[in-house]
């Protein structure tokens, strides 16, 4: 049974994924992959809980016959009252094999270093992970006993920790306050703003939350996937928007994905078009010429950026106990240029190369100016909170 529900699984997934641009409008498609992985979200979480009600109330064979009940209807409401016409390229000639295909695929990511060691870490990493994800209910069970609510709990707690893991579009998700400040600083009433979630891999759960909230604002939002392109003209895609959110997460390989795309050379152009550029974390460090990371892994070390802003930066500065002292060290070694720091909770604005307001949601976030005069020294500027 379980081999049958995952053969199933195996074709069901790349499927929908396949049908969607078939039967929604491309403009929208954004819209319905955020609302989709919404959805998928929602599931994950409450499925266990609703498992652990039916494997209460009834047998094994009766789950089971539900579960078969539910996917006839999806079938047949599928097959009844959705018409998707046969795709282009299914009518077309097919010139080579899948397993052509596949290869091609293979020896590409093979000749890409970058490609090749992202899919390597990826799949060394499905391999440790799985016997925890399989054996931990069984664990649970020995150690704990079998009840139900025993079993629920761990898989609640998986789902959760993915969602957390995963890391939020913003550093505070229950403050509204320096997003609703990026929206106002299009001018326009209805702005047109991408979410960019290459830091995280494009991570469907913060493409989840950058929808979430901003779908209640006053804003068209959207998503640029690089694992998911929703077109081939990815720069009118970006010259067409408003502001443009780099999220957080790992910014060496956003960095090494945006120059393997060009979409380093890109967003030049939005910003000497005027398009707003905003981000956290990792979409902060970006756009400067230097910054401190975190990217990789074992400790904060300076990076070479985009340098569409003089100097470096370090955001985190209050945040996490080890940035302060690191920026310090490499400051005072002539490792990375003086540049400026903030807390989290502050944005620093930038009107072309020029700071023109610092502003927080947060009344004792700050940020500095620091540099090297014979000793490492911190200026702080002053420092506006958006709240009342």
């Amino acid at each position: 049974m379980a081999a049958i529900r995952a053969l199933g699984t195996g074709i069901q997934t790349p499927a929908v994924g396949a049908i969607l641009p078939q039967i929604v409008p491309k403009d929208k498609l954004t819209k319905v992959n955020g609302a989709n992985g919404s959805i998928q979200a929602v599931i994950m979480f409450v499925s266990p809980m609703v498992s652990a009600v039916l494997l209460a109330a009834a047998s094994l064979e009766i789950i089971f016959f539900i579960d078969v009940i539910t996917a006839a209807i999806a079938i047949v409401t599928l097959l009844t009252f959705v018409k998707i016409a046969v795709h282009k390229k299914a009518a077309a000639k097919q010139t080579t094999s899948y397993f052509s295909d596949f290869k091609q695929g293979l020896q590409y990511v093979n000749s890409n270093p970058f490609l090749k060691k992202f899919f390597l870490f990826f799949a060394i990493f499905i391999v440790l992970m799985a016997p925890a994800a399989f054996l931990t209910p069984l664990q649970v069970t020995r150690t704990f006993g079998g009840d139900v609510w025993e079993l629920t709990a761990i898989e609640i707690a998986f789902s959760v920790g993915m969602m957390a893991g995963g890391g939020w579009f913003s550093m505070e998700p229950e403050n509204p306050l320096l997003d609703e400040y990026i929206l106002r600083q299009s001018g326009k009433k209805n702005p047109k703003i991408c979410y960019i979630p290459t830091a995280t891999g494009d991570s469907e759960v913060c493409i989840q939350w950058f929808y979430d909230f901003f779908k209640k604002q006053k804003c068209n939002p959207s998503h640029l996937s690089l694992f998911k392109p929703p077109t081939r003209d990815i720069e009118g895609f970006i010259l067409d928007k408003d502001i443009i959110y780099v999220g957080g997460g790992n910014t060496k390989n956003l960095l090494a994905l945006w120059k393997e795309w060009g979409l380093d050379s890109i967003l030049r152009k939005a910003w000497n078009q005027g398009i707003l550029l905003a981000g956290i974390s990792a979409g902060s460090i970006c756009w400067f010429e230097e910054g401190v990371t975190d990217s990789y892994g074992d400790k904060l070390e300076p990076l070479t950026c985009l340098g569409f802003l003089k100097g470096s930066n370090c955001p985190h500065y209050d945040g996490e106990a080890e940035r302060r002292p690191a920026y310090h060290e490499l400051l005072a070694a002539g490792k990375i240029k003086p540049g400026i720091a903030a807390d989290d909770g502050v944005a620093i604005h930038y009107i072309e190369e020029e700071v023109s307001r610092i502003v927080s949601s947060s009344r004792d976030a700050r940020a500095y100016k620091v540099y090297f005069d014979k000793e490492v020294k911190e200026t702080e500027l002053e420092t506006e909170y958006l709240g009342s």
